[in-house]
């Protein structure tokens, strides 16, 4: 089967603010593409791509102060099975993990927001 996968996103920022963005299909996924999956913006900005601890395709680039629309419209061929489950998989609890899972777990929850974005969302001088 064929699937449209796509997005449009539109963000509104007072300064340049940088951004890391996932929104790319998997590399694993890539020879399934029937047409280019690739993140266009509004204004053009320089985007770089590079693969994450996981394999995931991240894009780096700056917002520009002003509006900035990021969009993509793409095909990818399916089979329409279901993905690969382990019916003994189990769910353990954040407290449960050992201490060192969470430097991998970090990139994923933080971020240190640049001091003149984080005035445009507090009523505090930085």
């Amino acid at each position: 089967m064929l699937i449209r996968l796509g997005y449009d996103i539109h963000f509104q920022v007072a300064a340049s603010v940088p951004m890391i963005a996932h929104l790319n299909v998997h590399p694993s996924r890539t020879l399934d593409l029937v047409e280019p999956d690739q993140l266009r913006t509004e204004p053009a900005v320089e985007i770089e791509q590079y693969q994450d601890s996981f394999g995931n395709l991240a894009s780096r680039f700056l917002l520009p102060p002003g509006r900035i629309r990021l969009h993509n419209s793409f095909l990818i061929e399916d089979s329409g099975e279901p993905d690969l489950q382990n019916p003994r998989a189990e769910e353990v609890q954040v407290h449960g993990l050992p201490a060192e899972t969470g430097a991998t777990c970090l990139p994923a929850v933080s971020f240190v927001a640049p001091r003149t974005s984080l005035s445009a969302f507090t009523n505090k001088a930085v």
